[in-house]
């Protein structure tokens, strides 16, 4: 929470070199992250994990600060309030659907068998791994500075 809240006036700085700009940076942020607490397999460090995790939340920052960037440059004034308030139902949803699924992935019976709930969880770092990258490498091949025709100022 606090690299994300650090991460937010960095993001500031950072969005004023271009939108496209700034989403590649947090997408790769975000891949790194994944795929570097993925590597904890195979280096058993802590500090791998950490610096994944905290790596994720600055790459976060990025998406959080996007919503009223796409809000004003995509949509027109009498758009902009309904894509605003979608884009933060997106995240939260995201959110939400990033609680869920580990519950239903590993359940409480796994703590009683030890090397199958390692390797469901192994297996649930890996689909989350492959799952974040393959949506933050859409975002890098798919984003764009602002739409083609800007909004119509009569929205």
């Amino acid at each position: 929470m606090f690299i994300s809240f650090i991460g937010i006036f960095v993001v500031m700085q950072i969005s004023k070199k271009g939108f496209r700009k700034t989403m590649i940076i947090g997408a790769l942020c975000i891949i790194v992250g994944v795929w570097l607490r993925e590597l904890y397999r195979f280096w058993n460090e802590f500090w791998v994990i950490s610096f994944g995790t905290c790596l994720i939340a600055f790459g976060q920052s990025f998406f959080y600060i996007s919503i009223t960037k796409v809000s004003s440059v995509w949509f027109g004034p009498k758009e902009r309030s309904f894509s605003t308030s979608l884009g933060v139902l997106s995240l939260t949803l995201g959110n939400l659907i990033g609680f869920i699924i580990p519950a239903v992935w590993i359940k409480d019976g796994d703590a009683e068998n030890k090397e199958d709930g390692k390797k469901k969880f192994e297996n649930y770092m890996l689909f989350q791994c492959i799952l974040v990258t393959l949506s933050a490498g859409l975002i890098i091949i798919i984003a764009k500075e602002g739409p083609p025709t800007p909004p119509s100022s009569n929205s």
